[in-house]
């Protein structure tokens, strides 16, 4: 979906309460984000800034839903405008300058970038360097009293801290990455499993004499 007058005119349903305050404006990047196994997924909504995060359970971590949004050579002057009515007219929320502080949170590299994009989340049809750099570009020098994302951002990073997940990512990249590993894995385990049993048994036989 293209950042056209639709995603201003809903922009104001969007996002809830604006919160002022430097520490809820950080999110980890979206490399950082995958290795605590959560996940990006490209939406259809009504507005690109209808940015929303669904937690996960047991066996896997949270989903951040992110409509797509196509980076062309046009889009920087779209978005420059949209930010400068934000600044110049009295009345009009931060919300699209919001939207490209988180964005740039997420991508600080180029592989932050390569990853939205194998998601779909994002289409760059710029440079690698340009489009890391997109989001950053947009609210250089410009001031932000509130940030409508900050509870997105929390609910992101209290997921993020849950160690279980960054283990269980590891583990598949470590053990499962391919079948050699995984036949190795399962013997490893039937191996100890036997020991354990072997082990268990030798105790038993012991107490009964």
């Amino acid at each position: 979906m293209h950042p056209l007058t639709a995603d201003q005119r809903q922009s104001s349903k969007v996002v809830r309460k604006g919160i002022f305050d430097p520490d809820h404006h950080q999110m980890h990047t979206a490399t950082a984000l995958s290795k605590a196994d959560i996940k990006f997924e490209p939406v259809r909504r009504e507005s690109i800034m209808d940015i929303r995060f669904k937690e996960g359970g047991f066996r896997r971590n949270g989903v951040l839903m992110i409509p797509q949004l196509n980076v062309g050579m046009s889009s920087e002057t779209i978005f420059r405008n949209l930010i400068a009515i934000e600044q110049c007219y009295h009345g009009y929320s931060n919300v699209i300058t919001s939207y490209a502080i988180l964005m740039d949170n997420l991508i600080s590299s180029k592989e932050d970038m390569e990853l939205l994009c194998k998601e779909k989340v994002i289409g760059n049809w710029l440079s690698d360097e340009d489009g890391c750099k997109f989001f950053s570009n947009l609210y250089m020098d410009i001031p932000h009293s509130k940030f409508y994302y900050a509870d997105l951002c929390k609910q992101v990073n209290d997921c993020y801290k849950l160690k279980w997940y960054i283990w269980l990512v590891s583990l598949k990249s470590e053990k499962f990455s391919n079948p050699w590993k995984v036949s190795a894995f399962v013997i490893a385990v039937i191996v100890l499993s036997l020991s354990i049993w072997s082990q268990t048994n030798n105790i038993r036989t012991f107490l009964r004499k």
